[in-house]
């Protein structure tokens, strides 16, 4: 632009002149701006730079910008604090202006880490370090190295933390890193060496250790050592402890010694071992290693050595049992009674031989030699005499081996209701022994058809009682239509009606022991009565039973017989003998052993038959009754009728009233029970009874 100059006027005083200017261009002046956004940086960052001009032509930079235009703009990125200059000319001159661009340095930065933050006592980590804007690195110490990225294996022995400084212009940055060192754990063994003594002997306990550096037992030993040995000597079977401690913790171990104890033993002997009946035997006992001893019953000191005096009624071994710390043993000793089998002379010639009187209760001492020589318990047995008295008044005899051990009531004869039935049965296997021997006219057994032997009318009666044999009417399965009570005439015995076939059923009855009276007088010319007193009671030393006789002048066989209870005693015994009898004048087979085992065990016909209730008798009885009935004897063969704790091997003799006679062969028992009063049966009173009786054995 140009400006024009005005006119000059002068005015002089008086005097007007008048003056003219021809106009003049004037140019304007240059005027230039210069600006930085943003006027400040971080290193590596970036500026732009604008200018602009007026009355310009050109522009001109100090270097940052070749161009020459009058305005515009460029980026800068300076590395450090910059001023930046521009100068702009035209006509009318020019003009120039700067800037400056101020530069932040950037903070370097630092990364250093372990390749195992966390080691055991002993191994090694790798330390790893880089940085960025950092023109050195620095550690404290672990290496000397200055390089600004780099790697160090490093060991330390404690848990340590590592650091490095990077230093730039942008200043200092520094990293650290931790490594932990985990203290190895400590291990321990303890041993003993031998791990099993005797008594009184030692055992070496030897302990080591890893990584620990104390360690203390549980009380064995004082010694502190990481590692050693100590000899102990126990009592006792001993656990032994030690604890070892280290940095990384601790560890324990046991080991246990074992002391066996020395084996007892035992010695039992008996002096003399042979004894006559009656006598008695000193049992000793000695032990070893023992704390206590028992006895399987004939003592009650349970000391660890002494003597007792024995007298058993029959051959029998005794045992001792002496138990210590180191088990027990055991020793047996045997009695022999040497003597014969001993039968009691007849009632005129001192009668059976006896512990205690009738009717008493004997003394300590009394009682002492009861359990001795028949091994009961006396004051057990009157138990069971008070529970057969509250029954009803009655006779309780008691026998075993040969002795009367215990005895109440009367010895006078009493009848016995159906226990005569047994009689009949006694003297039908004395007929068939005869028999066997040609003692007899006539030959008769078990399998013998019954009819030969009565009169016609009994076979004409019924066709089936042509089949009937002895041993049905010996073991109640004569199919007859049964007969209680017993009174018909001889003619209705032989004439009574069949009710099965024989052998089909068992029903029990009076009728079918009648009829063995009256085949037996047939047989042996004399009535049963007669001739039980004859072969057999007499022959034993007992009173002549007094019988009762029915229509045709026969012995009734049902019952009636009167017979003293230690009369009833020697039939026992006879059996329990195998029917064998010595009055001392030898050895007497009264009846074969055989035909005692068929009476009193059971019969065989008998399996399977069908048991039905005599209607008119007043004797009841338990449907398995055929499963434990013999030849007109009864059997505890099933442990129904005398109970679970009689023997199966039991026999007995029963009737009405429960009079009872009991014979166990396995525990040489004979118990008598004679009542002429009080109910007829009570189905639960012999095992009641007899469960009594065998809780009074003591052996």
């Amino acid at each position: 632009m140009y400006r024009i100059r005005p006119w000059v006027v002068v005015a002089i005083a008086g005097l007007s002149l008048a003056c003219t200017d021809t106009p003049t261009s004037v140019p304007d002046p240059v005027a230039t701006s210069l600006a930085a956004s943003p006027a400040s940086i971080t290193q590596g960052g970036s500026s732009t730079l604008t200018w602009n001009s007026t009355n310009a032509s050109s522009c001109a930079s100090d270097g940052w910008t070749s161009s020459t235009a009058t305005n515009g703009s460029v980026v800068v990125s300076p590395a450090a604090t910059t001023s930046y200059g521009l100068t702009c000319t035209g006509p009318g001159g020019s003009d120039a202006e700067s800037v400056t661009v101020s530069v932040t340095a950037v903070a370097p930065s630092v990364s250093l880490t372990a390749s195992s933050t966390s080691i055991n006592a002993g191994d090694a980590s790798t330390l790893t370090w880089s940085s960025t804007h950092a023109t050195t690195c620095t550690s404290d110490g672990w290496t000397t190295s200055t390089a600004t990225s780099g790697s160090e294996g490093v060991s330390p022995t404690a848990t340590t933390t590592y650091g490095m400084t990077c230093t730039g212009p942008g200043g200092t940055a520094t990293e650290t890193v931790t490594v932990t060192v985990t203290a190895a754990a400590p291990s321990m063994t303890l041993s003993a060496n031998p791990t099993s003594i005797a008594p009184g002997a030692t055992s070496r306990l030897t302990w080591s250790s890893s990584n620990t550096t104390s360690c203390t037992s549980d009380g064995w030993t004082s010694s502190t050592a990481t590692s050693g040995s100590e000899d102990v000597s126990p009592g006792a079977t001993t656990t032994y402890g030690m604890t070892c401690t280290g940095p990384g913790g601790n560890d324990s171990d046991i080991a246990t010694v074992t002391v066996t104890a020395a084996a007892p033993t035992v010695t039992l002997t008996a002096s003399p071992a042979s004894i006559s009946s009656g006598g008695s035997s000193t049992l000793t006992w000695s032990s070893t290693n023992a704390t206590s001893c028992t006895s399987d019953g004939w003592t009650s000191s349970t000391a660890t050595g002494g003597s007792q005096s024995v007298s058993p009624g029959a051959t029998t071994t005794y045992g001792m049992t002496c138990t210590g710390p180191g088990g027990n043993d055991t020793d047996n000793a045997t009695v022999t009674v040497s003597t014969a089998t001993y039968y009691p002379p007849p009632r005129t010639a001192g009668d059976w031989r006896r512990l205690v009187a009738i009717n008493a209760t004997p003394t300590a001492a009394e009682k002492a030699n009861i359990q001795a020589v028949a091994g009961i318990d006396w004051d057990q047995l009157k138990v069971a005499r008070d529970y057969s008295e509250a029954l009803s008044s009655s006779t309780v005899l008691v026998i075993r081996n040969g002795w009367i051990a215990g005895e109440w009531g009367s010895t006078s004869a009493n009848k016995v209701a159906s226990v005569t039935k047994s009689f009949v049965g006694l003297a039908m296997a004395k007929l068939m022994d005869m028999s066997d021997a040609g003692q007899l006219a006539q030959s008769i057994g078990l399998q013998s058809l019954a009819h030969p032997y009565l009169a016609a009318a009994f076979g004409n009666s019924d066709p089936l009682k042509l089949q009937i044999r002895i041993e049905h009417l010996m073991t109640m399965s004569s199919g007859i239509e049964p007969e209680d009570p017993d009174f018909l005439t001889e003619q209705e015995r032989l004439t009574q009606p069949m009710d099965a076939a024989p052998g089909a059923e068992w029903v029990y009855s009076s009728l079918p022991p009648n009829l063995l009276s009256m085949i037996l007088q047939g047989l042996a010319g004399q009535n049963f009565g007669a001739f039980f007193n004859s072969r057999i009671g007499s022959v034993i030393g007992t009173d002549a039973i007094v019988w009762e006789t029915i229509d045709g002048g026969y012995t009734r066989g049902a019952h009636g017989a009167r017979v003293r209870p230690r009369d009833l005693a020697r039939y026992a015994y006879l059996t329990l003998q195998d029917g064998v009898w010595d009055d001392g004048s030898g050895a007497n087979q009264v009846i074969s052993a055989s035909r005692v085992g068929m009476l009193t065990t059971p019969a065989p016909v008998l399996a399977g038959v069908t048991f039905r209730a005599s209607p008119g008798s007043p004797f009841p009885l338990p449907s398995d009754a055929p499963n434990h009935f013999g030849h007109l004897f009864w059997t505890n063969a099933t442990q129904v009728a005398l109970g679970s704790s009689v023997p199966t091997d039991a026999y007995y003799m029963h009737g009405c009233r429960d009079n009872l006679v009991v014979v166990v062969p396995s525990k040489n028992l004979i118990v008598v029970r004679a009542a002429t009063s009080g109910p007829c049966t009570q189905t639960t009173f012999r095992s009641e009874f007899m469960q009594r009786v065998m809780a009074s054995l003591t052996n």
